[in-house]
């Protein structure tokens, strides 16, 4: 798991963006009205939610997956809820399964109705869904496309994902 803070100041600063630009851009393509410093909050306390982080990453030049461990295959993020009923339904758990999981791991006591809410209306922030991805044996990753290589907070890792269909 990448720590979502780091990586995202990582990934502005590896071309050039400020919270400003990154606001703007954001607010141009989503209709939102965000501020630099309502930006600055997301990314600093981690309440970024998928569905913005695959923004984020399109607008500074990144690709956001999930792979699966086992067999290195792509799995897009977004639409998050289609990409995790296929994903539950594949592992053989329920939705409620990995939501106990999630609880038993996190400490979190989200209920069943919370925790389908997340997933229905695509409101999962980046650090429940790596959790979640944990459970069904899949990391949640940025790509450089440039590189083909994954980053994280210590930049481009050597391990080649580019090549994976």
């Amino acid at each position: 798991m990448f720590d979502v803070k780091k990586t995202l100041r990582l990934m502005m600063k590896s071309r050039g963006f400020s919270f400003r630009e990154l606001a703007e851009k954001y607010n141009e393509l989503i209709g939102t009205e965000y501020t630099e410093s309502a930006m600055m909050y997301k990314i600093n306390h981690e309440k970024i939610k998928a569905t913005e982080m695959q923004v984020i990453c399109d607008i500074i030049g990144f690709e956001f997956w999930l792979i699966n461990r086992e067999t290195k295959q792509k799995a897009m993020v977004i639409p998050l809820k289609e990409t995790l009923k296929r994903l539950f339904e594949s592992k053989g758990m329920s939705q409620d399964a990995v939501r106990r999981e999630y609880c038993d791991r996190t400490g979190d006591t989200i209920g069943q109705t919370g925790f389908s809410t997340k997933v229905m209306r695509e409101i999962m922030r980046v650090t429940e869904l790596q959790v979640v991805a944990d459970i069904l044996n899949y990391d949640v990753v940025i790509i450089n496309p440039v590189t083909g290589l994954e980053f994280n907070e210590q930049g481009d890792k050597p391990v080649k994902i580019g090549d994976i269909s």
